[in-house]
């Protein structure tokens, strides 16, 4: 058997991506792709023979034993293993893989199901799947970890080949058929009008090949197609190296790379060729690299997601929303414009600073931001909101990243900790923290290199990775004392006036915020509300409580004209806000109707005493429920009964009065 000439990597590739888009199970990834190129290119794939003379028997049992025995030399031994050891048990997954292309290799390309006994499909899947174990093993113990992580298959971290490993099992398979359908080594090889072009061969034999079964003593002492020095630098120029391994079994493996292999790199092997229409890594996002695994891929996630964000929709609802705070609503969907175009800087969380008097929007913007994206991208932001008087003690700071040894709580995690464990497994989510200026000069420090960074650590020297997260800070410093003073003496119009004050609230700013914290951030101002402005505040805090009692009733809730008018005069309060409304309008519109409603109630007062036990027992854990059934129980009991079909809030003789449906002198 001799020169057999295979095609080019990159046709492979393009055949191989063609070939996926019509598999039932969808398309496959990038590494799948160098995969598969690597066992069809692969010669020595060809000429080797692992089947005849027992050899998976020793493999499977004499190899995987052997080296459960080493690494159990390992922890019994510690320094005094000798470094051939780690050099033989580094080797096994390797020959595990090898068997998995070979079998790949047959069943795809050759045709061959069964060989001595062997159902190679199966082998070949046990075969990813026992290297993904061993590997696992293996990396678990410290020394072998890092020379796994400066030695590694493909090129990878040593968790993605343990993933990909296990993944070939699965896929087999799908991979095995993909071969198929290159039509490699059929009788009637392609034509030059293929889409793999010609495929040449100069071997005198049958259409279905056939390997030997003789013994070939070149391939006694040879080497592994993985058996291949894993960096540059650990080989002297043009001298090979070949490890000693006589006696420990693993030589039987051994097999001869052809000299003209095609492709004699691994699965990520350095060969630009293979894919030559994917772009290498983009200049300027190094500072990615730096990143774990889950915080990159949960950045690229968010860059996907704010890409094909519509940013104007997105105004337009904050807007709606957040009453009367236009300014503040564009500066920030400005911002979140460089999240959409992917220009932030990839290496440190955008942090803000929102000022204003009290109770005009500032958590308000915040929350509702956090809807509108969650309504959009249909999953939930973590979040994690952190009030500023709750930490006036430099000691405060520990609740944060956990008491240090020796405290108190030392061995649990702090509150950043558990927020760090959601939010690095989401593409967005935010930091709040409210009336940062009543804090502790230490949480503003706390925070600056995580601002700066991206990064802090916590009690047991865990890293924190944040730069996934958007972190804002509310203030209404300056405000607060201008609120209640006096306006600017002296004859000024409106706009001169605003001016005078918004320099006193930065001159305060500055006082209170020490100039590292203020100029690591992009501050919003926020502007106090008008008497238009608790107009429409009104009407969205009133429809809140009336859909509750939609939902929860059946109920519709309104207000008189009347009744609107006095509310908003109550309520107005350019001191602050629109805090005075709410609460108005949950004393008004919320309390006393329920009050009203209970008192005309006609349902029994017995409770379903049977439901309130099943509850319990699925608490429990005793039974198991229907949640869309348990809820449509509960809501059912709950619902009041009552002879009417809405309730209305009027205004008359200096009181507020509840009309039932009908009896009202208007609703709004």
């Amino acid at each position: 058997m001799a020169d057999i000439s295979l095609p080019n990597a990159d046709l492979l590739s393009r055949r191989l991506r063609d070939i996926a888009s019509r598999q039932p199970s969808g398309s496959i990834d990038d590494l799948e792709l160098r995969h598969l190129v690597e066992v069809a290119s692969n010669h020595a794939l060809l000429l080797s023979d692992i089947y005849r003379d027992n050899r998976l028997a020793q493999v499977v049992e004499d190899f995987i034993s052997r080296g459960l025995r080493y690494f159990t030399d390992l922890h019994a031994r510690q320094q005094e293993v000798a470094s051939e050891i780690i050099t033989q048990i580094r080797r096994i997954p390797d020959e595990m893989k090898v068997i998995g292309d070979k079998c790949l290799f047959d069943v795809g390309l050759v045709g061959r199901q069964v060989h001595g006994g062997h159902d190679l499909s199966a082998l070949g899947k046990r075969s990813y799947e026992t290297a993904a174990e061993l590997l696992q093993i293996f990396a678990e113990d410290r020394r072998l970890r890092e020379f796994f992580r400066q030695n590694c298959l493909w090129n990878l971290p040593i968790e993605e080949e343990i993933l990909f490993l296990k993944h070939c099992g699965v896929r087999f398979p799908m991979h095995a058929e993909m071969l198929r359908q290159l039509h490699l080594f059929d009788h009637n090889p392609l034509d030059s009008t293929s889409p793999l072009g010609p495929v040449t061969h100069h071997v005198e034999r049958e259409p279905k090949m056939d390997l030997p079964t003789g013994s070939d003593p070149h391939n006694e002492r040879s080497v592994s197609p993985t058996n291949r020095p894993r960096k540059p630098s650990d080989l002297a120029p043009h001298a090979p190296v070949t490890p000693d391994l006589e006696g420990s079994g693993l030589d039987a493996l051994s097999t001869r790379r052809a000299p003209d292999t095609v492709y004699s790199g691994g699965l990520m092997g350095e060969r630009p060729e293979l894919l030559p229409e994917e772009p290498g890594p983009l200049p300027g996002l190094s500072d990615m690299d730096r990143l774990p695994r889950k915080d990159l891929l949960s950045l690229y996630e968010r860059m996907l997601l704010f890409s094909g964000l519509d940013i104007e929709n997105l105004r337009n609802e904050l807007k709606d929303s957040v009453i009367d705070q236009q300014e503040a609503v564009d500066s920030l969907c400005d911002e979140l414009s460089l999240y959409a175009t992917g220009t932030q800087s990839l290496s440190r969380p955008a942090s803000y600073f929102f000022v204003g008097p009290t109770g005009v929007g500032k958590n308000h913007m915040v929350e509702s931001l956090v809807r509108a994206l969650e309504k959009r991208w249909d999953f939930t932001i973590p979040m994690l909101q952190l009030e500023g008087p709750q930490y006036t003690y430099p000691s405060d700071i520990n609740e944060l990243k956990g008491a240090a040894r020796g405290f108190i709580r030392s061995d649990e995690e702090g509150i950043l900790t558990e927020f760090y464990n959601r939010s690095s497994q989401s593409p967005f989510s935010v930091i709040l923290v409210d009336e940062v200026e009543k804090s502790h000069p230490q949480l503003r420090k706390f925070f600056l290199s995580l601002m700066d960074r991206g990064t802090t650590m916590d009690n047991r020297g865990q890293v924190l990775n944040f730069v996934n997260t958007m972190i804002v800070y509310t203030s209404n410093v300056g405000y607060s004392r201008l609120q209640t003073s006096a306006n600017p003496i002296g004859f000024h119009d409106e706009v001169t006036q605003l001016a005078i004050r918004e320099n006193e609230v930065m001159r305060d700013l500055k006082k209170i915020l020490s100039p590292e914290f203020v100029n690591r951030l992009t501050v919003i101002k926020f502007t106090p509300l008008t008497r238009a402005s608790i107009d429409r505040i009104f009407d969205l805090e009133f429809e809140k409580i009336a859909s509750r009692y939609m939902t929860m009733h059946g109920l519709e809730l309104t207000a008189t004209p009347a009744a609107r008018d006095e509310l908003i005069c109550r309520g107005f309060n350019p001191e602050f806000g629109a805090r005075p409304m709410a609460r108005l309008l949950n004393v008004i519109c919320n309390i006393e109707v329920s009050k009203k409603l209970k008192r005309d109630d006609a349902r029994s007062m017995r409770a379903d005493r049977s439901l309130r036990e099943y509850i319990r027992e699925v608490k429990e854990g005793k039974r198991a429920y229907d949640a869309v059934s348990v809820q449509r129980r509960v809501m059912g009991t709950a619902r009041l009964q009552v002879p009417y079909r809405g309730i209305a809030v009027d205004y008359d003789g200096g009181e507020f009065v509840y009309l039932p449906q009908g009896r009202e002198r208007g609703t709004h």
